[in-house]
């Protein structure tokens, strides 16, 4: 008499194959799903230490397929990122692009790129977290709520583009506090002097001693100030229809954003130039016209106010070098080009502007803005009220 040998359990229909991978030392589960169009056989397969765990690992690639989500567990959060910032090449401004791509290199992939978006080994809030506590001892809160969004913004287009199932950086991450950034600085009065007196006496780079008078007295924003076109300074009194008069001012339009288009609706503004300003631009404009006819460029319909020979907008590092050099000269403290607007507040403040005043010359909408930018600008100290109470105590009415 003969014994049978069991027969081999086997899986239900639809739920694939289970065995031993000798290869990679773990089992091996596998289901046939047909053909693509191309003739070449789909067949997601997947991988566990157990016979069970393989197989809610392939079951997991099955939702995904039916759902229309890629199978493949092999795409990273580093390739979400890339991909993501390569979508934006050509869509949003490059000094955008650049700055993604310093977020991306420097901190994003460097701690989560090699994490799966899916499947085993796939990105939790957990890791995020961790890597957010690991960088708040270097970088500033704003940074990392930066580095946090290109992360979401990176995951959210992978789902979209059917790569990703969840987005787990869309859950409650806490961002922690990080170190304290630097604060923008403004010059004092005697400082801000200083510096014009030595940018009077510069010879080569001469376009500084306008920029100064022109940021320091009006506070234009640095990429306002840069797309500055002749057309749009007024350096004369003009009257108009109703017969009244305009004095010399600036129309402040046009910026180095995308479109040339302003920051908001209200920095859409015309400023009054004081008197030296108007004398410092009239001499830097018959200058401009000389240096660019000596040189052999174009002196004849000069455009923009501060650009290069070639007519074109001055990059912000080029002011920024000038500006140091020119700090350095005058044996004051360095500021960035940033900082000029910051000067224009507090100077302005210290002599009496109102809040109201001061956000209308900045292009605010509301005073809470500039109340809470420069408030390390603004008079800390409100003496108009303490003043006349004191008036009405010393008359004796009381």
């Amino acid at each position: 008499m003969t014994t049978e040998e069991p027969k081999e359990k086997r899986g239900r229909r639809g739920e694939g194959t289970v065995f031993w991978d000798d290869r990679k030392k773990q089992y091996r589960a596998e289901v046939s799903l047909g053909k693509t169009p191309a003739g070449q056989r789909i067949r997601p397969k997947a991988y566990g230490r157990t016979m069970t765990e393989a197989r809610e690992n392939l079951k997991e690639k099955l939702r995904n397929y039916d759902d229309g989500i890629d199978t493949s567990d092999k795409y990273t959060v580093a390739q979400a990122v890339n991909d993501y910032i390569e979508s934006k090449a050509g869509t949003v401004d490059p000094e955008t692009v650049k700055r993604l791509r310093s977020y991306a290199d420097n901190h994003v992939i460097p701690g989560l790129g090699a994490a799966k978006v899916k499947g085993r080994n796939a990105l939790t809030a957990d890791d995020i977290e961790g890597w957010l506590k690991s960088k708040a001892p270097v970088l500033s809160t704003r940074m990392l709520e930066s580095c946090l969004s290109l992360l979401r913004r990176s995951l959210t287009h992978a789902k979209r583009r059917k790569k990703a199932r969840d987005n787990v950086a869309d859950q409650d991450i806490r961002v922690p506090k990080g170190r304290p950034g630097r604060k923008r600085k403004a010059a004092e009065l005697e400082q801000a002097r200083a510096l014009m007196l030595a940018a009077a006496k510069e010879t080569h780079g001469a376009w500084i001693e306008p920029y100064l008078w022109l940021s320091i007295l009006n506070g234009p924003r640095t990429e306002e100030i840069r797309r500055l076109e002749w057309s749009n300074v007024f350096l004369a009194t003009a009257k108009v229809a109703n017969g009244s008069e305009l004095p010399p001012h600036v129309r402040w339009i046009q910026s180095v954003r995308a479109n040339d288009t302003m920051k908001t609706a209200t920095s859409y503004r015309s400023t009054a130039l004081a008197a030296p300003v108007v004398e410092s631009l009239t001499r830097w404009k018959a200058r401009q016209a000389e240096n660019r006819l000596k040189s052999g460029h174009k002196h004849q319909g000069i455009r923009l106010v501060f650009g290069t020979r070639f007519d074109t907008v001055m990059t912000k590092d080029n002011v920024r070098r000038r500006l140091y050099a020119l700090c350095d000269k005058a044996e004051v403290p360095r500021m960035s080009p940033a900082e000029t607007r910051n000067t224009f507040v507090s100077i302005a403040s210290a002599l009496g502007g109102t809040e109201e005043l001061i956000a209308d010359i900045c292009g605010h909408a509301t005073t809470s803005t500039t109340r809470r930018v420069y408030r390390d600008e603004l008079r800390p100290v409100i003496t108009d009220g303490v003043t006349e109470m004191t008036k009405w105590f010393a008359s004796g009415e009381v």
